[in-house]
């Protein structure tokens, strides 16, 4: 089927696409993109960010957000000033970006310790009413299991292949933030952001992701 689409000329690649992200290169489509950091390093933003230039990005479509960490209302300001919204305080910031925040079509999953299984069922279910864009799961620590494990490792590993695996059934991108804790203070100053090999037990998100991304703050 494939090699008689490509020779009718038929078929579209839609294996990456374009995001205004400066310097960013095309996002690869159907994938996990594991983003690494320290505690308070802004990989939580950095992911509002990229998950709003998706959105942009694949107009039509809606999206999931996890939040398994903070207040709801914390994660809608912080997306309504990514959006240039400003007020003089958390609630008028909210209320001056509701049209842009609602146009946006995010639905904001606050659960702690939710479950793998119960993420992959909001999402299949999602997907039946209309099509994803991108599901971002913040973050990959705060993600449990129903299954027993000999190690959080392992848990994570499974995780992060079941998200991986999501990406595809639902031809979305999957963005997974991870904290990373190995020391960094014997690195020079400016090389000190993180690597896949910083995030010990949490390996199986370098290899399930097709990109794995590292935020810093050298300052």
């Amino acid at each position: 089927t494939i090699a008689d689409e490509l020779l009718s000329q038929s078929m579209q690649d839609d294996s990456e696409f374009s995001v205004d992200i400066p310097g960013l290169p095309s996002v690869p489509n159907r994938a996990l993109i594991t983003i690494g950091g320290r505690s308070g390093h802004g990989k939580t933003f950095f992911a509002l960010h990229m998950m709003d230039k998706i959105i942009d990005a694949k107009p039509g479509k809606q999206t999931l957000y996890f939040n398994l960490e903070m207040h709801e209302r914390v994660m809608m300001e912080r997306h309504a000033k990514l959006l240039g919204i400003s007020g003089k305080d958390r609630t008028e910031t909210i209320r001056n970006g509701l049209a842009e925040l609602m146009a946006k079509n995010v639905s904001l999953i606050s659960e702690p310790m939710i479950t793998i299984e119960e993420i992959e069922t909001e999402c299949r279910i999602a997907a039946l009413r209309q099509p994803i864009a991108v599901i971002v799961v913040d973050y990959l620590g705060l993600v449990s299991s129903k299954g027993k494990w000999e190690s959080k490792h392992l848990q994570q590993c499974d995780v992060a292949k079941r998200l991986a695996a999501l990406s595809m059934q639902l031809d979305c991108v999957v963005l997974l933030p991870i904290q990373v804790n190995r020391d960094f203070k014997t690195r020079p100053v400016g090389d000190r952001c993180p690597v896949p090999q910083d995030s010990a037990e949490s390996m199986g998100s370098v290899h399930s992701a097709t990109w794995w991304l590292g935020i810093d703050q050298p300052q």
